[in-house]
C-alpha cells in the first residue's frame, strides 16, 4: 500500500491525498496505519505537509516511524526533520538521518542532539552499538571544527560520552585541558580517589557514574603538558606538576596524585636527540621529584 500511495502522490500531486482521506475514514485506519501509508513517500516539505494535513496524531505517528535515513533536502528541511524527530522521542534517529550532512547543521543543534540523546542512549541495553558510537564519534570531529563552539562546552558533551571514546588514540579536548589546568586535574582526581585520611564517601548513582568517568578520562591520558609532537618544554611540565602536587596536598591527595603523575609520564615520548626514553624533560623532571611514588608508577605503567 505504501508503495501504491507514492505513486498516486508523484503522479497526481497532494490533491490526490484527498481521497485517500475519505477512505481512511471508511476502513477507520487508526493514525499508526494512516501514516505507515506515507512512509514511502520522498523526504522533503511537500511530503511533510501534507501528512501533517492529516493531523498531529498522523503527523507524529509518522516521524515515530520513519527511517532515519541519510537525508538528502535542504539545510532547512533537515533542521525540520531534526526538530521532529526530537518531538517524537527520537533523538537517536535524528542524529542518524544528518550524519552525512553534518557541515549543514548548526552548531548549537549539534550539541543539542548530543545532550538531548544522553538519557535515549541510557535507556538502551548495551548503550547502542558499533554504529552509534560511529554517528556520535563524526558529530564530536564536526565540532571540533567550529570555532563558534566553546571549549568548555565541547569538553562537557566529550565527559558525558566518554565511554564512546575508548577506541579514540587521538587525544579529546577534555585531555588538553587536564594538562594546561593543574585544578581541573586534580578536581578530576578527587571526583575518583577519596582523601587519604577519613572515611569513604557513600556515592549516589549519579556519582559512581561521574567517578568512573573520571577514571577512564584520566586512563586515556597519554599527552603531557608541555608537549607538541615528541618534543615537551621541561619549564611547562615542571611548572604543571609543582601546582598539581600543591594543589593534591591541599585536597589530601598527595600520593595518589604524584601516581597518577607517574602513570602520565610512562607516556612520554622518547627523546628525539638522543632517542632515549623518555624524553629528558621527563628525566629532569623525575630526578627533581624524587618521588617512590612517582617511579614506582612509571614502572607499573611501562610494563
Amino acid at each position: 500500500a505504501t508503495v501504491v500511495v507514492a505513486q498516486a502522490f508523484a503522479s497526481f500531486g497532494p490533491s490526490w491525498m484527498k481521497h485517500l482521506d475519505r477512505l481512511r475514514v471508511e476502513l477507520n485506519l487508526s493514525a499508526d496505519e494512516t501514516a505507515r501509508l506515507f512512509l514511502a513517500l520522498e523526504d522533503g516539505k511537500p511530503t511533510w505537509d501534507m501528512v501533517a494535513s492529516f493531523g498531529a496524531d498522523v503527523d507524529d505517528a509518522y516521524w515515530r516511524q520513519k527511517g532515519a535515513f541519510g537525508f538528502r533536502g535542504t539545510p532547512e528541511e533537515m533542521e525540520y526533520a531534526v526538530g521532529r524527530y526530537r518531538a517524537c522521542g527520537r533523538t537517536l534517529a535524528a542524529i542518524e538521518a544528518t550524519h552525512r550532512r553534518l557541515q549543514d547543521v548548526a552548531s548549537a543543534t549539534m550539541v543539542n542532539l548530543l545532550e538531548a540523546a544522553i538519557p535515549e542512549i541510557n535507556a538502551i541495553a548495551g548503550g547502542g552499538g558499533a554504529m552509534l558510537e560511529y554517528y556520535v564519534e563524526h558529530l564530536f570531529e564536526e565540532l571540533r571544527k567550529r570555532p563558534d563552539v566553546a571549549r568548555e562546552d565541547l569538553a562537557r558533551m566529550e565527559f558525558a560520552y566518554l565511554p564512546f571514546f575508548h577506541r579514540r588514540k587521538q587525544p579529546l579536548t577534555l585531555h588538553r585541558m587536564l594538562v594546561e589546568s593543574p585544578e581541573f586535574f586534580v578536581s578530576t582526581i578527587c571526583t575518583v580517589f577519596k582523601p587519604a585520611s577519613g572515611e569513604s564517601p557513600i556515592l549516589s548513582e549519579q556519582e559512581q557514574k561521574m567517578a568512573t568517568a573520571a577514571y577512564e578520562l584520566l586512563n586515556g591520558l597519554t599527552v603531557l603538558p608541555g608537549q607538541v609532537d615528541d618534543r615537551v618544554d621541561f619549564a611547562t611540565l615542571k611548572g604543571w606538576s609543582d601546582e598539581v602536587r600543591q594543589r593534591a596536598t591541599q585536597a589530601d591527595r598527595s600520593a595518589i596524585t604524584d601516581a597518577r603523575i607517574g602513570h602520565l609520564l610512562a607516556h612520554a615520548p622518547a627523546d628525539p636527540d638522543d632517542q632515549a626514553w623518555p624524553h629528558r624533560a621527563v628525566r629532569q623532571l623525575v630526578e627533581e621529584l624524587s618521588s617512590d611514588k612517582v617511579e614506582q608508577a612509571v614502572r607499573i605503567e611501562r610494563l
